[in-house]
């Protein structure tokens, strides 16, 4: 068989190589979302320099840089600073500091909150955006799994899931906060849902979200 498919029915390999775990293991699906979340924020970044705004796209980057950070950690079967002769990029505070930094600067150019539930939607940049959004928790749900995860995934992942969970947490609010900005630079109208407090039945509001 060609050595470009020694995977097929093998272990997955994480680092160093010795270490084999299973493809449907929970490490495999978190490092496989976080994968996924990369590519969503590349999406996201085309449809916004599409619709030729720049204003996230050196954040984005960034992101995608931390998430290749993020996966090189939980794919380390151990904590050494180096292995395989590999030094092993470990993600620290600073990384979540930046996300909170760009959150406080987009929650002052948005105002007040929303007090009803935004429609995911608008403009493509946006949707992409909220797309990621979607795909950050779900990772986020992953991480919270893999704290508990039996054999590799266990002793070792407890206290740097901490970090990775509210990394990624405080990302999927970002990324909600930048999508509400992308609609409003282009001034598209957002929609929001509406429920009748008497009949309960919902609607979607079409008037502007203050």
């Amino acid at each position: 068989m060609s050595q470009r498919w020694h995977g097929d029915d093998a272990p997955t390999p994480l680092n160093p190589p010795d270490v084999r775990v299973a493809k449907d293991s929970p490490v495999i699906h978190t490092l496989g979302s976080l994968q996924e979340l990369s590519a969503a924020l590349g999406m996201a970044r085309s449809a916004l320099a599409t619709a030729g705004l720049d204003d996230h796209d050196a954040s984005l980057r960034q992101t995608q840089r931390d998430l290749y950070v993020i996966k090189a950690d939980l794919a380390s079967a151990t904590d050494d600073e180096v292995i395989e002769g590999i030094r092993i990029p470990r993600p620290d505070e600073s990384m979540l500091r930046a996300v909170d930094a760009r959150v406080a600067e987009l929650e002052e150019r948005l105002g007040a909150k929303p007090d009803r539930f935004v429609l995911e939607g608008g403009c493509a940049a946006a949707a992409a955006l909220y797309f990621a959004n979607e795909v950050t928790r779900r990772v986020e749900r992953l991480c919270v799994g893999l704290k508990e995860a039996p054999g590799v995934a266990n002793s070792r992942m407890q206290p740097k899931m901490v970090l990775c969970q509210q990394y990624l947490n405080h990302l999927s609010y970002l990324l909600y906060l930048m999508a509400r900005v992308t609609n409003r630079r282009l001034g598209v109208a957002e929609e929001s849902l509406k429920t009748n407090p008497a009949t309960g039945e919902v609607t979607v509001d079409t008037e502007p979200v203050p």
